[in-house]
C-alpha cells in the first residue's frame, strides 16, 4: 500500500521511515511521494575514457563504483552555474536527502514528470529501495534523451520517492553492494 502524505508524516514522526534533508531544508512531502533534490556533486560519464571495443560485465565486476570512477569525472553543480545536460549525455547523481527504511517498508524513486516532459529521464531502471535500506542517499541515473540541453541545478526538486508499506516486516533485509550511496 502506497503512503499518502499523512501516513507519511506520521511515519517520519514515529521514526519510521527516516529522511534527513540538508541543513536549512524541509523534508518535502507531497500527497503520496517525498519531492528528492538533486546532490551538487554528479559524476558525469565521459565515453572517451571507455574503449569502445571494451565490454563491461557488470556481473563479474567486484568494484563497479570504481569503474564508474575511472570512466567519470566529478563536478560540483552551483546555483548560478548549472550543469548542462547534453542531448544523449549520462550522470549519476545522487538525493541530496539521505533515506532509511526499515524492514516493513519499502519505495521507490521515479523521476518528476516536469522533467520527463523535457527529455529528461531519471532512475530508468532500478527505482526499487528494499526495506532495511540504511540510512544513506540514494544514486540517481540521469539523461537528457531530448534533441535540446537542459539544465540541472543543485538542490533542484529531481525525484519523487514513493513509500510503501509491506502486508508484513520483511524476512530480509537489504544488505547489497550499493547501501554506501
Amino acid at each position: 500500500m502506497v503512503l499518502s502524505d499523512g501516513e507519511i508524516v506520521e511515519s517520519l514522526e514515529r521514526g519510521e521511515l527516516q529522511i534527513s534533508p540538508p541543513a536549512g531544508y524541509n523534508v518535502l512531502v507531497k500527497p503520496s511521494s517525498v519531492d528528492m533534490r538533486l546532490d551538487p556533486v554528479i559524476q558525469v560519464i565521459r565515453p572517451e575514457k571507455i574503449s569502445r571495443a571494451e565490454t563491461i560485465d557488470p556481473t563479474t565486476m567486484a568494484d563497479i563504483g570504481g569503474k564508474i570512477a575511472s570512466c567519470s569525472e566529478e563536478r560540483r553543480l552551483y546555483p548560478d552555474q548549472p550543469f548542462i545536460l547534453e542531448p544523449g549525455v549520462f550522470v549519476i547523481g545522487l538525493t541530496a536527502e539521505m533515506v532509511g527504511l526499515p524492514n516493513s517498508l519499502a519505495a521507490r524513486i521515479e523521476g518528476k514528470s516536469s522533467l520527463a516532459r523535457f527529455g529528461v529521464q531519471v532512475h530508468l531502471t532500478a527505482p526499487k529501495i528494499d526495506p532495511g535500506w540504511p540510512l544513506n542517499k540514494i544514486t540517481l541515473e540521469i539523461i537528457n534523451l531530448a534533441q535540446f540541453r537542459v539544465s540541472l541545478y543543485p538542490m533542484m526538486e529531481i525525484a519523487a520517492l514513493i513509500v510503501e508499506r509491506l502486508g508484513r516486516p520483511a524476512d530480509q533485509v537489504y544488505r547489497g553492494r550499493f547501501s554506501s550511496g
